[in-house]
């Protein structure tokens, strides 16, 4: 029975050698509006998110680089901070609200969106995503796994996610407090907890906090004893002095829990390269999409790893998805460190061959590389050499473990429609489907290149 532990400590390129001040997770920004500028206080209360701190620091003896912190700021600027807003943001649309700008300054990220995110219209369907500001839960799921996967391929940061501010019941109707309630209780109890059938394990670097829940009664709507008035949504002095405590408690304790995680883990320096890709002199040229590089300078494409059991491949003990393989050919990844055995190590692409290693590989150091650099460090083989260099095999287009007539046949009709894009088709990954990427899938295809494992 194949055993996933599908965890979304995803591969980037960090220092090989991380000092103590890196590792800390103590420091970051709350990014909000006018709801979380009440919360933050003191809002006619007693205490404020700042008050909190002091508490905190003194509670758990933290002093100097070792004391947590946290700025906030009316973020982005406007009055729109929507789910579907987040959504563009993360997907670097809206030129104006460079999110990774603050990724780079703060080594904590706290985003939510106000009141208006409880208007919920409906379920939805998946046509919804056509137009990014329906507010259904099937559009609002969307967004969130969208920023689920882009925060999990940043574990250099720690992230956290409000849910849904609520609505008193003179703002909104039952329907949509309903929706929302259950929207915001999928995002606490199933999203978070790894159930969500769509991204799996939750990522370790990613807290939800579950703000509509500490206000809200039954039915959804916001109680009136935390709300301004009995028609204005924003919490008041009483949800401030509830909810600030519950901000910086919750917050710092699962950012140290993820720190000490981090600090146990193994690194994995793995170095390999791709037919599609590659450039020459052992460098790849980085993924297109139709407007132009798909990624940040430096990132060639995503890949999978997956560790397998020495004695048993088809037992999968470890997978990490969405790795940032860089143009060089290098990516390090975090490797919990209840992995000390010795285990086949898989790489996978989205429209290359899957290629393993030749033997088993110890993960009893604390740091350890593995180099796709030779036919002799791949399983039956399996590289191709361009030049001085071997590089894993492109062509898998439908990723079934073979480049045949079936790879060839949906590059051809992509070709055939013009299609542009991040595709599996465009197997040079230079953004548009044409003869170079018919040329290596043929070519793979003439010589029966297929998977090879143990």
């Amino acid at each position: 029975m194949v055993m996933k532990k599908c965890l979304y400590l995803i591969l980037v390129l960090l220092l090989p050698i991380f000092c103590n001040a890196q590792n800390l997770f103590r420091s970051g920004t709350f990014l909000h509006h006018s709801t979380g500028g009440n919360i933050w206080g003191p809002n006619g209360s007693s205490t404020s998110v700042t008050q909190q701190i002091a508490i905190y620091n003194t509670n758990h003896g933290y002093t100097g680089t070792n004391a947590v912190a946290m700025s906030e700021q009316w973020w982005p600027d406007g009055n729109n901070n929507e789910w579907e807003y987040w959504h563009r943001i993360f997907d670097n649309q809206i030129p104006d609200a460079n999110i990774e700008l603050v990724m780079a300054n703060n080594k904590i990220v706290v985003v939510k969106s106000c009141y208006p995110s409880s208007e919920m219209t409906g379920p939805g369907q998946a046509s919804d995503t056509l137009d990014y500001s329906i507010k259904s839960d099937y559009n609002y799921k969307w967004h969130w796994r969208f920023m689920i996967n882009f925060m999990a391929q940043h574990p250099e940061n720690f992230f956290v996610i409000w849910t849904n501010a609520p609505l008193v019941a003179n703002a909104t109707n039952a329907s949509s407090a309903s929706y929302s309630k259950s929207f915001c209780a999928w995002a606490k109890n199933t999203l978070a907890q790894g159930l969500d059938p769509m991204i799996g394990d939750f990522p370790p670097n990613i807290f939800v906090f579950d703000y509509f829940s500490k206000l809200t009664d039954a039915n959804g709507y916001q109680m009136l004893q935390y709300a301004v008035s009995n028609y204005d949504s924003h919490p008041n002095s009483t949800a401030t002095a509830l909810i600030a405590p519950q901000f910086v408690n919750e917050i710092f304790d699962a950012a140290y829990a993820y720190e000490q995680d981090v600090s146990s883990s193994k690194t994995l320096n793995l170095s390999v390269l791709i037919e599609g890709l590659f450039a020459s002199d052992g460098i790849m040229y980085q993924a297109y999409d139709e407007t132009g590089p798909h990624f940040e300078p430096g990132i060639a494409d995503l890949i999978t790893l997956e560790i397998h059991n020495a004695s048993d491949y088809s037992n999968i003990e470890y997978s990490v998805s969405g790795i940032e393989l860089h143009t060089n050919g290098l990516a390090v990844v975090n490797i919990p460190s209840e992995f000390s055995g010795s285990y086949y190590i898989t790489v996978k692409h989205r429209n290359s061959i899957e290629t393993t290693s030749a033997l088993p590989v110890s993960f009893a150091p604390t740091e350890f590389s593995y180099a796709f650099n030779l036919p002799a460090k791949a399983y039956g083989g399996n590289l191709m050499q361009i030049g001085g260099f071997y590089v894993i095999f492109s062509g898998d287009v439908n990723q079934d473990g073979a480049v045949d007539t079936a790879d060839l046949t949906l590059a051809d009709n992509n070709m055939a429609s013009y299609a542009s894009g991040y595709l599996t088709t465009d197997v040079n990954c230079d953004g548009t489907i044409d003869t170079a990427d018919i040329t290596i899938v043929d070519n793979s295809s003439s010589i029966f290149i297929s998977a090879v494992t143990p």
